[in-house]
């Protein structure tokens, strides 16, 4: 597809497969022990969810960070749905299903900054101050809901240019509904 010799590119293997060792030299680099073995894994989510236990199709992750994840497994590919994001797990003969939002993290931060400009120090938003306040709202935050779409969309229909929306808004609305 892109003119590329088959001898630039790296052998594929299956994940969970000793894809080689570590030589002398990188071991003494790295001071990792010569001979240890280099295992295909998976992606960083993948990965991720394999170290928080996700072991069986039983199982269910939910990460954030710079995005947020909801992963599980499954024993056969996901094709069924464009709603959740399958690919090979970290388990030999496993598939993962997962959805995200993208930009947790960098909503979070402009949410502190918009909504709570007194809390933020120096750039910093006192998150810990800004929780305390979310904490006294009523649950179900007043009815208000959010479509994080924030930098676009992720899973479901992966659309750079989806935008993030709130509503359920009233005149009692409060800005910790909004957290």
């Amino acid at each position: 597809l892109f003119g590329l010799d088959r001898d630039r590119l790296c052998r594929l293997v299956d994940q969970g497969s000793v894809a080689g060792r570590i030589c002398e030299s990188f071991a003494r680099a790295a001071g990792i022990a010569a001979g240890t073995p280099v295992v295909s894994a998976g992606g960083d989510q993948q990965c991720g969810a394999l170290g928080l236990g996700v072991l069986s199709s039983c199982d269910l992750e939910v990460n954030s960070g710079t995005g947020s994840f909801v992963i599980s497994l499954r024993d056969a590919p996901a094709l069924e749905s464009d709603a959740v994001i399958c690919n090979v797990a970290a388990i030999p003969g496993k598939y993962t299903v997962e959805s995200n939002i993208l930009s947790s993290a960098s909503a979070l931060n402009w949410l502190a900054r918009e909504f709570y400009p007194d809390l933020c120090r120096s750039g910093r938003p006192d998150f810990a101050a800004i929780d305390r306040i979310v904490e006294q709202a009523a649950p179900g935050a007043g009815g208000v809901r959010c479509l994080p779409h924030f930098q676009g969309c992720g899973t479901r229909c992966w659309d750079a240019g989806a935008k993030a929306a709130f509503w359920g808004m009233t005149l009692c609305t409060t800005r910790a509904d909004f957290t």
